[in-house]
């Protein structure tokens, strides 16, 4: 019998900087390939953006070329490449407590594509 995995993240763990816990939340974008500027986290105001995992599914066979951005047309955060053509290739940066992008302040994420239609879901905070 195999073992069932589970990620489980304490609430005190994601803190404001007024002590209150932030709550960990998800989201699922749809974009096309030769995106660009594609909102995928909207902005929110007097907060920070964390990225604490990202799965990003191919739905077309093209290879996954994908770049977040701190808000639109803005610098580059995370890069993702999967140089296969099949649908349904997929990226999966697993959950990480110190998460692997950070926006701006009052900024939100962005993304270009090259290559496949892609879904990407994120799981974030929203922090100050």
């Amino acid at each position: 019998m195999a073992a069932e995995a589970t990620f489980s993240v304490p609430k005190w763990l994601f803190k404001n900087s007024d002590g209150s816990p932030c709550e960990i939340k998800n989201t699922l974008a749809a974009v096309s390939a030769g995106a660009t500027n594609a909102q995928v986290l909207a902005a929110v105001t007097g907060k920070r953006l964390r990225v604490l995992s990202i799965t990003v599914n191919a739905g077309t066979a093209a290879s996954i070329l994908l770049s977040l951005k701190n808000g639109s047309g803005g610098a580059g955060l995370l890069y993702l490449r999967d140089p296969s053509t099949s649908t349904g290739a997929q990226i999966h940066l697993a959950p990480s407590e110190i998460g692997h992008a950070d926006t701006g302040e009052g900024v939100g994420l962005f993304a270009d594509t090259a290559g496949a239609d892609l879904v990407i879901s994120v799981r974030y905070i929203e922090y100050s």
